[in-house]
């Protein structure tokens, strides 16, 4: 299951639309990008085939567990984002 169908399916419902203006409200600038970033580094990749393949490695070996904790973490930064009239906020 795609990342973008695990949250409509757990979080959002079927309307769901990724929110991809905000950095501090989308999963993938506060959570994935970090982690694939800090993987990436610590190999020398001999061609993009070999890259493409160890990033999708590494996105299958996300556990279900890991993603509900991120999108709890982002579900309440939502919130307090929200209660603070849309105003950035950090948690």
């Amino acid at each position: 299951m795609g990342i973008s169908n695990f949250c409509a399916s757990h979080y959002m419902g079927k309307n769901y639309v990724w929110n991809v203006s905000s950095p501090d409200l989308n999963l993938c600038d506060r959570f994935l990008f970090t982690r694939l970033q800090e993987h990436c580094r610590k190999v020398n990749y001999l061609d993009g085939e070999e890259l493409y393949a160890d990033v999708q490695r590494f996105l299958r070996s996300l556990s279900e567990e890991q993603l509900v904790r991120e999108l709890n973490k982002l579900k309440e930064h939502c919130h307090a984002v929200i209660s603070q009239a849309g105003a950035y906020v950090t948690l």
